[in-house]
């Protein structure tokens, strides 16, 4: 295998990933009530929050001949319903490289205007409220839980632990490979990315969602309050699938290439429901020319 192919496959699966991670963002969850019933009474009250804040985090990592491949994502995010407004704030790291973005997102009427900056350079992109759905599809906390709730299965209580001081009730489940690759397809992230996958092909991309197995859910139930608090994924089995076919299509096995999967973990955190700190729109935004 070339060099070229090797930062190839590197970067198309980073990609893929990125595709994977973003995907699967929500929190997620759960007066004697069956768990089911928690679950979904859960994820009535949080559709009916005007505001909220959640952090989220995802890590990677993997090794090939001797050299490692890490990926650090980590969100944080307020918003508000009704007028609908969001901050975003975006950090990654990849490569020995790392990026940093802004983004705030505020109704105008009828309209959305979302604001991007990255380097002290600011853009604006006016859009309807169906292009605003769709660019928040995947990264919109409350807009994934009833996907959630509604693919997985197997609940089980695992007790209780304590969530930023609350006492929550710790459930796991599974979600399927069958839902999971509805989920992804059904994202738009696959869309939305367009050119970064475009060398992969459609044919590879296809491959290596249909080879998604199951996943298991890690879920923080406020049981007083009925309201998710933290969300839990491992994704390691995912990424060495995706992995195995990648380097099958290139000729090779993963264990021939001497890839390690080592983890890929991701976690949200949801708090301040309804008590979300307001927040303004940076001068240098409102400044920004329409892209």
């Amino acid at each position: 295998m070339t060099k070229r192919n090797c930062n190839w496959m590197r970067l198309a699966a980073l990609a893929l990933c990125t595709v994977l991670t973003l995907a699967l963002v929500g929190c997620s969850g759960g007066q004697e009530l069956s768990l089911e019933q928690k679950l979904q009474q859960a994820t009535e009250n949080i559709s009916k929050v005007n505001s909220m804040e959640y952090d989220m985090t995802t890590t990677m990592e993997m090794s090939m001949a001797d050299e490692t491949l890490a990926m650090d994502m980590a969100f944080h995010a307020v918003v508000f319903n009704d007028p609908m407004k969001l901050k975003m704030t975006m950090d990654v790291s990849s490569m020995g490289e790392s990026m940093n973005m802004d983004m705030y997102m505020l109704q105008e009427g009828s309209s959305y205007v979302m604001y991007t900056g990255s380097m002290g350079q600011w853009q604006k992109v006016t859009m309807s409220k169906a292009e605003m759905e769709e660019q928040l599809s995947t990264s919109d906390a409350q807009q994934s839980i009833d996907l959630y709730v509604g693919n997985a299965s197997n609940f089980k209580e695992m007790g209780h632990e304590d969530v930023e001081g609350v006492n929550a009730l710790k459930i796991q489940g599974i979600i399927s490979g069958d839902s999971l690759k509805e989920i992804i397809e059904g994202s738009g992230m696959l869309e939305n990315l367009g050119t970064d996958l475009d060398d992969m092909g459609t044919d590879l991309v296809k491959k290596i969602i249909d080879g998604i197995g199951d996943l298991p859910v890690t879920i923080w139930v406020d049981e007083e309050k009925l309201l998710p608090l933290k969300y839990e994924l491992d994704m390691t089995d995912m990424a060495k699938s995706m992995y195995s076919v990648i380097f099958e299509e290139m000729g090779v096995s993963a264990e021939e290439a001497g890839l390690e999967v080592n983890n890929f973990f991701m976690s949200m955190t949801c708090r301040n429901f309804d008590s979300a700190e307001d927040f303004e729109l940076p001068e240098e935004a409102l400044s920004a020319s329409e892209a």
